[in-house]
Formats: C-alpha cells, sequence, structure tokens
C-alpha cells in the first residue's frame, strides 16, 4: 500500500497568498488597494477597486483592514441564509484570514453594497485581536449581535438584515 503525504496547511495558505496576489498584479489591479482584500475572481476586484476609488466609506473600510492583521477573500458563492456571509476566520503565522462569500447573481451595485457589508463585519472581527478561529468569530458575535434567519450561525450587528 503507498502512503501518501499532506501538505501542511501552513504551505497551502501561503501558495494561496501568493497566487492570489499574483493574480491581481497580473490584472493591473492597483497593489495597494488590494493588499489585505483579496479574491481569485477578476470580476470581483475590478469591482472592489471601482468601489474603493469612488467611495470614501468603501475605501475606509479598506484602510482599516489593511492597517490590520487581516487578510479577507471575498470569494464567489452561495450562502446558506443570505446573498453574502462571512464565512470563517483562521490564523496563518501572525495574520487572521477572513473568508466573505458573495453570490454574483445580482447587478454591481448590489454586489459592492454586499462586499461593503461583509467588509464593515470583517472590521468589526479584526477589531477584536482575540478572534482568531471560525469558532471564537461565533461567541464573538454571540455576545452581542442579533440571530437572524432560521440558521443556528446567522447573525446580523446594527440594525440591518444582509440580503
Amino acid at each position: 500500500m503507498r502512503k501518501t503525504t499532506r501538505r501542511p496547511i501552513a504551505e497551502l495558505v501561503v501558495a494561496g497568498l501568493v497566487g492570489v496576489g499574483s493574480f491581481a498584479i497580473a490584472n493591473g489591479t492597483d497593489q495597494e488597494t488590494m493588499l489585505h482584500v483579496r479574491s481569485s475572481d477578476s470580476s470581483l476586484i475590478a469591482l472592489i477597486a471601482r468601489a474603493t476609488k469612488q467611495s470614501a466609506t468603501f475605501r475606509g473600510l479598506i484602510d482599516t483592514i489593511n492597517s490590520s492583521d487581516g487578510i479577507v477573500y471575498v470569494e464567489a458563492g452561495r450562502c446558506r441564509y443570505s446573498r453574502a456571509c462571512l464565512t470563517g476566520v483562521s490564523t496563518a503565522g501572525e495574520y487572521r484570514m477572513l473568508w466573505v462569500t458573495i453570490d454574483t447573481r445580482r447587478v454591481d451595485s448590489e454586489l459592492i453594497a454586499s462586499i461593503g457589508h461583509e467588509l464593515q463585519h470583517s472590521v468589526e472581527i479584526l477589531s477584536n485581536p482575540n478572534v482568531r478561529s471560525t469558532a471564537a468569530m461565533y461567541l464573538f458575535y454571540s455576545r452581542f449581535a442579533r440571530r437572524v434567519g432560521t440558521g443556528r450561525g446567522a447573525f446580523e450587528t446594527g440594525g440591518y438584515e444582509s440580503r
């Protein structure tokens, strides 16, 4: 029987970071803009860059994340309870990685609003240095956010629901 070896998770994370960063640079995206907010989806990269240029509020979220120990990955996909969600937190070395999932089957203005909404949640998480895992994120939100939908893990802050 042949023995298989597993690549350590750190190697996969580093490979992902290098790959996504190279993808953004190869597509002419402003490297400063995409420092800590990244995607492997070229249309999401373009939307994030456009929103950063056009909106002071969006740019403030990007700047806050860029000055943190967090790297936020915004990827296309479907969320169980809404059109956009913050799905996880983990660590790799000194960095915290956050994953945002966006249902891209909408017009650009709605996508930008959803991305901004989830980046606000990312800033909430990154403001607490003790949130270093998805379980810690769940506990963090269970203390002050309200549950939404029928899911055990769906929370909302600030009095509005993600659409």
